[in-house]
C-alpha cells in the first residue's frame, strides 16, 4: 500500500504480538473522511477512504508478513518499528490471513 508522505498512517491499527501470546492482527480500520490516527492530535483527511480501507483489509485479519518479512513470532514493538519505518517511506506490503482463513497479499495505494 502507498500513501502520501504527509499523511500519517496507512489507516489501520494493530494489536497482538508474541508478548500477548497471540498473532499480530488488524484491530481497527479507518474508513471515513476525517479520522484520528494513532493519537488524539493527528487528524487525517481521507476523502476517498484510507489506504487500508481501499485495499480491503478487515478487522481481525491476521498479519503474516510485512514487506516479505515474517512477523508471526515478533513482539508488538518489533512490528511497530517496521511499520514506523515503512510509514516514513510511504509504502508497505502486507500478507494477511483473513478472518475466513484465506491468505491474501494486500497492496494499497493512496490516490493522489
Amino acid at each position: 500500500m502507498e500513501k502520501p508522505l504527509d499523511v500519517r498512517g496507512f489507516g489501520f491499527k494493530l494489536d497482538g504480538g508474541r508478548g500477548q501470546n497471540r498473532s499480530i492482527f488488524i484491530s481497527a480500520i479507518e474508513e471515513g473522511t476525517r479520522n484520528e490516527i494513532h493519537d488524539k492530535l493527528a487528524l487525517v483527511l481521507y476523502p476517498l477512504g484510507s489506504p487500508a480501507d481501499k485495499a480491503g483489509l478487515n478487522v481481525d485479519d491476521e498479519v503474516i508478513s510485512m514487506n516479505d518479512e515474517n512477523i508471526e513470532n515478533m513482539t508488538f514493538d518489533q512490528v511497530r518499528r517496521i511499520l514506523k519505518e515503512r510509514n516514513l517511506r510511504g509504502t508497505i506490503k502486507l500478507v494477511v490471513r483473513t478472518y475466513e482463513g484465506k491468505l491474501e497479499t494486500k497492496s494499497l495505494k493512496e490516490d493522489g
